[in-house]
C-alpha cells in the first residue's frame, strides 16, 4: 500500500485510477455473466474504485462515501429488478471497506489530543464491540452483523478528527445540502406522481416487516434512502444547512427556494419527531448565534417544540383532499398538534418501547448484544429488540454500562457542539449543531445506516475544531 501511495504521489495518479477502473470493469463483466452474482460484482467494482480514489485522494473518497450512502437505497432497489436479493446484501460492505481504508490512510496524520468527547466515544465503541459476542442475541453472526450498523458509523468520529479540516467539513455539509434537493424532488414525485416500478417492488417486499412505511392508504416517501425515516432526516439536515450557509446577500433568493422545497418535502415525509427536532435545530442555531448560555438555550429549544405543536393546532385545516398527499398531511398535522393523543399520534407507543428497553437493563445488566437492536437480528434469525431510540437501544445492547456511557457521551457531545457554535457563530459550526440536533436519539439506530456516518463525522469535526478553538 505504501508503494502504491508513493507511486501516486510520484505522478502516476491517473494511471492508478485507470488501472483500478479496468480491474473493476473486468470484475463486473466476469461476475455479471452469472446474474445471481450481479450484486457481488457491483460491490467488487465499487470497493476497487474506492481503493483507487482513496489511495490518491482520501478526501474525495470521503465525499464519495457520503453520496453513496444517500444513493444506497436507490441502487439496491434498482438492482432488485434485475436480480432479486438472496441472503445478505454485499452492497452493505462498501461503506465499511471504504471507512477501513480511510482509517488506514489517515493513521499517520496528526490528530488532536485526547478529550472528554473522544474518550467517551472510545468507551462507547468498546462496549458495543464487546456486546457482539453476547450469546443472548443469537449467533456470533448476528453480533458481527450488528457491528456493521452500530460500530462502523462511529468510526466516522475518528475520520472527522483527522480528515475533516474546516475546508473538508464545509464541503461535506454543502454536498449534503446539494444532494438533499434532488432527493427531496424524488420524494415529492413519489407522493404526487407515484412510485416507479423498482420502488413498488421494494414496498411489496417489505410490507410485512416495515409497517411504519404506510400511513392509511398512502405510503411515506423515501427518496433514494434505505428508509422513510432516513429520508426525512436527510431532507431536514439539508434544509438546516441551507439556512446556515445561505442567509446572506445574493444567496437569499436561492436559499428561499431551496428551503421552501425542502420544507414541503419534510412536511410530506410525515415524520413528526423530525419536524420537532428541525424546529429545535433552527432555534438552537439562532440562540447560539446570540451566544445565549446552554441551559437557557435548551429551554428556548423546548419552547420552540411546544410552539410548533401549538401553531400547527391552530393553523392546520380540518379536512384534506383525498389522495396520498392529503393522507400524509393529515397524519403529520394531527400528530404535531396532538402528540399525546393516542388516536392521532404514536408518541406514547414510542415512549413505551423506550421504557421497555430501559427496563431490559435491569433484567440483563450486561445487555443482549449489538445485533439485537439492528437489522442483523431479522436477517440472521437473532433476538430483535429494537426500541427506536438511543438510550434504550444502548440499554438493550450493552446493559447498564451502555446506558450510562451513552448518557455521558450525549451530554458531552451536545455541550461541546453548542459551545463551539456559540464561540464561532459561523455557518460551519451552526450547521454542525443542526446535524447533531436533528439526528438526536438516532445516533445508534441500527436501522438508519444511511445518515449515521454524517453524524459521527460531524462530532469528529466538532472535537477537532473545539480543540483548536480552545488553544486560541
Amino acid at each position: 500500500m505504501t508503494a502504491a501511495v508513493a507511486l501516486a504521489r510520484g505522478g502516476s495518479r491517473a494511471l492508478v485510477g485507470v488501472g483500478f477502473a479496468a480491474i473493476a470493469l473486468v470484475a463486473v463483466v466476469y461476475t455479471a455473466s452469472q446474474p445471481e452474482e450481479l450484486r457481488a460484482a457491483v460491490t467488487i467494482a465499487l470497493v476497487l474504485l474506492a481503493t483507487a480514489v482513496g489511495l490518491v485522494w482520501p478526501e474525495q473518497l470521503l465525499y464519495g462515501v457520503v453520496v453513496w450512502l444517500v444513493a444506497l437505497g436507490f441502487v439496491r432497489r434498482v438492482l432488485t429488478l434485475v436480480v432479486p436479493p438472496h441472503g445478505p446484501d454485499p452492497l452493505l460492505l462498501v461503506e465499511p471497506a471504504a471507512v477501513a481504508l480511510l482509517l488506514v490512510l489517515t493513521a499517520g496524520r496528526a490528530r488532536p489530543p485526547r478529550t472528554a468527547l473522544s474518550l467517551s466515544v472510545g468507551a462507547m465503541s468498546l462496549l458495543i464491540a464487546a456486546s457482539a459476542i453476547n450469546p443472548q442475541q443469537g449467533s456470533l453472526k448476528v453480533g458481527a452483523a450488528g457491528l456493521l450498523f452500530l460500530l462502523v458509523p462511529t468510526a466516522g468520529f475518528w475520520l472527522g478528527r483527522t480528515l475533516c479540516t474546516d475546508a473538508v467539513f464545509a464541503r461535506v455539509l454543502k454536498l449534503v445540502a446539494a444532494v438533499s434537493v434532488p432527493v427531496a424532488v424524488y420524494g415529492l414525485a413519489q407522493t404526487f406522481a407515484g412510485f416507479p416500478r423498482w420502488d413498488r417492488v421494494w414496498i411489496v417486499d417489505v410490507d410485512r416487516v416495515y409497517q411504519a412505511l404506510n400511513v392509511g392508504a398512502a405510503v411515506r416517501p423515501f427518496g433514494s434512502l434505505p428508509s422513510s425515516a432516513e429520508y426525512a432526516h436527510l431532507v431536514a439536515i439539508g434544509l438546516a444547512v441551507w439556512l446556515a450557509f445561505g442567509l446572506r446577500g445574493l444567496r437569499l433568493p436561492l436559499t428561499a427556494a431551496m428551503v421552501t422545497l425542502l420544507g414541503a418535502a419534510l412536511v410530506l415525509a410525515s415524520s413528526r419527531l423530525v419536524v420537532f427536532l428541525t424546529a429545535a435545530a433552527a432555534i438552537a442555531m439562532l440562540v447560539a448565534r446570540l451566544r445565549i448560555p446552554a441551559p437557557a438555550a435548551a429551554g428556548v429549544a423546548l419552547v420552540a417544540i411546544l410552539a410548533t405543536s401549538a401553531a400547527v393546532g391552530r393553523l392546520a385545516p380540518d379536512y384534506y383532499a383525498p389522495g396520498a398527499a392529503g393522507d400524509l398531511l393529515g397524519h403529520q398535522t394531527s400528530g404535531l398538534a396532538n402528540p399525546l393523543n393516542p388516536s392521532s399520534s404514536t408518541f406514547l407507543i414510542h415512549v413505551s418501547l423506550v421504557t421497555d428497553g430501559l427496563d431490559s437493563a435491569r433484567a440483563h445488566p450486561a445487555g443482549v448484544g449489538a445485533g439485537a437492536v439492528s437489522l442483523a437480528a431479522s436477517k440472521f434469525g437473532g433476538t430483535g429488540l429494537q426500541t427506536e431510540a438511543d438510550p434504550s437501544n444502548l440499554a438493550v445492547a450493552a446493559g447498564l454500562p451502555g446506558l450510562v456511557a451513552y448518557l455521558v457521551l450525549a451530554v458531552i457531545a451536545f455541550m461541546r457542539t453548542y459551545g463551539l457554535a456559540r464561540a464561532r457563530r459561523d455557518a460551519l459550526s451552526l450547521g454542525a449543531l443542526a446535524v447533531v440536533t436533528i439526528v438526536f436519539l438516532q445516533w445508534f439506530n441500527g436501522g438508519q445506516y444511511g445518515i449515521a456516518l454524517l453524524l459521527w463525522l460531524t462530532l469528529g469535526w466538532v472535537d477537532r475544531a473545539s480543540t483548536v478553538e480552545g488553544r486560541k
